[in-house]
């Protein structure tokens, strides 16, 4: 099974992924920024998990991945030996009930978050503690669509003066973009 196959099952059983732009963008941001630890929040069947740990595989990229559904779990597991991708790590877990010093014991300099989006902020500061200061890049997926969702993220963003980027990938939605400083 190639990508384009897998991303056609997705849709065809309306599994939500990112979409082609978004994940040409990634692909692209991660190839210019060359990250060694990615943390990835929420995947569903960790179609954008896998297409990020492709893309930095050459370099010995890891990506720590996290999702609450166990059934995705399974599913995400299969993926892996199906396409032969082993520096990502899968759990099954809630990302804001985990004790994230135990599972990674390193800085991430990249964070993909892409799941309920009211609870955005909460993933970003639990995130914070394990950034790289000055080297992390944080995506926030669907923003545009979902903005009315993000009230509380925007809000803490602009209180607190971080910048950020807002890209406009799709018709009808986009990205947020931290560069963390």
């Amino acid at each position: 099974m190639n990508f384009e196959l897998f991303r056609q099952e997705c849709e065809k059983e309306k599994i939500p992924i990112i979409s082609k732009n978004t994940e040409r963008f990634i692909i692209n941001l991660l190839e210019e920024k060359k990250p060694t630890n990615i943390l990835e929040i929420w995947s569903a069947v960790w179609y954008s998990g896998l297409i990020m740990a492709n893309t930095t595989k050459k370099r010995n990229g890891k990506v720590y991945s996290f999702e609450i559904s166990s059934s995705s779990y399974l599913k995400a597991i299969q993926n892996r030996r199906t396409f032969k991708i082993w520096n990502i790590y899968f759990y099954n877990a809630d990302f804001l009930k985990i004790n994230l010093n135990k599972i990674i014991n390193t800085f991430v300099d990249f964070v993909f978050i892409d799941w309920m989006k009211r609870s955005y902020l909460k993933y970003f500061l639990k995130s914070i503690n394990h950034s790289l200061k000055g080297k992390t890049t944080f995506i926030f997926d669907d923003v545009i669509k979902y903005k009315s969702k993000l009230k509380d993220l925007y809000k803490f963003l602009e209180k607190n003066q971080i910048k950020y980027e807002i890209k406009k990938l799709d018709k009808d939605d986009g990205i947020l973009i931290i560069k963390w400083i």
